[in-house]
């Protein structure tokens, strides 16, 4: 006789596909990264470079916080349903203020992070095993973070950096400690290997995906006329784009996971943390290059700063990958360590002949890497 499962079952099962909603939850990501883009494309001096990064560390943090909370619960029932979309509009809310988080939108993202952290501590309150005694300690340090970023709004602006740097520093400092030195009720922490890797790398996606809007919505603009060169400039850069996504999805999502799975319940949390602080680096640094395509698409006058743009978002992009591939075991990474080097020494190039050459270059030397790993040395 069959025996059908009761919700009780599906929640004890396994997590090993992502579902439709957190794909739907992961679109808000594309406005998150379209926000910041804009941000940085036009600086306003040090401040905004300083001022993107903290907000980008703290939104992460809560985002990839959803990552390890649908890696354990499956999300069929409508509370949770309902529970996720209460997240979502909290992480909406933080998208919208961006632009104005250092001064009339502070308490805005405070109040949308604080809708999060909620969202995300009563869901995981439905896990009553080992996640679920797990989360007790991060979910108040969630919650207090988005009060002391609330707070924070009034306060004088000439304040603000400072107090947000407080709570960025302490959000990093202890997802490294996680890495590093995980306690022993975050080491019974629950983690399905093949939910996290592909939910990883599904934002990566989403990420790549918008530095292709931001060439096409740059190179078209106000509906003017497209010269030859901007249109040769938009299609190195969808083939740079190519490139960076070719460099991970490859072969290094699968035999993640693989590694993930393989290793003892302690260590598999504590690389679940890396995984999450590389990705980290290699949407940094595809946030960078977008801007750095805004930017050579949009005004001539900016051509350094699209070359600096362009050359530290490929490079940090492979930094972050090399240190992933390294600390999962997936290869020693040494290739993409030198090319991220090669790669960041284009921007004097960039900035004497043009965005157009240094593209091209730099597509060239993906294309070189890349021929490496796939023909010579796949573990590289």
């Amino acid at each position: 006789m069959r025996r059908f499962e009761t919700p009780a079952d599906t929640e004890a099962s396994p997590v090993t596909r992502v579902s439709t909603l957190e794909i739907f939850f992961d679109l808000i990501f594309v406005f998150t990264v379209t926000q910041l883009t804009s941000l940085i494309a036009h600086p306003h001096g040090v401040g905004t470079f300083i001022e993107a990064a903290l907000i980008f560390m703290v939104t992460w943090w809560m985002y990839d916080g959803y990552v390890w909370l649908t890696s354990n619960l499956r999300i069929e029932r409508t509370r949770y349903r309902l529970l996720m979309l209460t997240g979502m509009i909290g992480f909406f809310q933080m998208a919208l203020s961006v632009p104005t988080a250092f001064t009339t939108g502070t308490k805005g993202f405070g109040a949308g992070l604080m809708m999060a952290a909620l969202a995300h501590a009563m869901l995981f309150a439905h896990r009553p095993r080992s996640s679920g005694r797990a989360i007790t300690y991060t979910a108040p340090l969630n919650i207090a973070i988005s009060l002391f970023v609330f707070a924070s709004g009034f306060a004088p602006e000439t304040w603000r950096v400072p107090l947000w740097a407080v709570a960025a520093g302490v959000l990093m400092v202890r997802l490294v400690s996680f890495i590093v030195f995980p306690s022993q009720r975050e080491v019974e922490f629950s983690l399905s290997p093949t939910h996290f890797i592909e939910r990883h790398g599904l934002i990566l996606m989403i990420a790549l995906g918008e530095s292709i809007i931001a060439v096409g919505t740059s190179a078209s603009g106000e509906g003017q006329m497209l010269s030859w060169e901007a249109r040769f400039l938009a299609s190195f850069a969808l083939m740079l784009t190519a490139s960076l996504w070719w460099t991970y999805f490859s072969r290094d999502d699968t035999r993640a996971e693989h590694v993930l799975m393989e290793l003892p319940h302690n260590l598999r949390v504590s690389k679940g943390g890396v995984v999450a602080l590389t990705h980290l680096g290699m949407i940094a640094g595809i946030v960078t290059l977008a801007a750095g395509f805004k930017n050579a698409l949009g005004s001539t006058d900016e051509r350094l700063l699209a070359a600096s743009f362009l050359a530290s978002g490929v490079s940090l992009y492979l930094l972050s990958d090399g240190f992933y591939r390294r600390s999962l075991g997936l290869g020693p990474g040494r290739l993409r360590f030198l090319f991220a080097a090669l790669t960041f020494s284009t921007a004097p190039l960039g900035a004497y002949a043009g965005p157009l050459v240094q593209t091209v270059v730099l597509e060239v030397l993906l294309v070189w890497m890349l021929s490496f790993i796939t023909h010579r040395r796949p573990d590289a």
